[in-house]
């Protein structure tokens, strides 16, 4: 028998163009500092391309809960 989790994460807009990208909640609030390491690898991911990314984000601790 499988299990359920439910995970809280955030609903962001995520920017991109060159080696700049922003995360931007729902309400307008910047979150690109508690999201270093993403924003690192999607500079990366996105090259020199321009590009908004529509989606939601949890981030988990080494036990799988999620960290807010």
């Amino acid at each position: 028998m499988g299990t359920n989790t439910t995970v809280t994460e955030y609903r962001i807009l995520a920017y991109t163009e060159g080696p700049s990208v922003r995360f931007i909640t729902r309400n307008g609030n910047d979150y690109t500092d508690r999201f270093q390491d993403v924003a690192s690898s999607l500079v990366e991911w996105a090259g020199s391309r321009a590009m908004i990314l529509d989606g939601e984000m949890a981030i988990t601790d080494a036990a799988g809960k999620t960290d807010f």
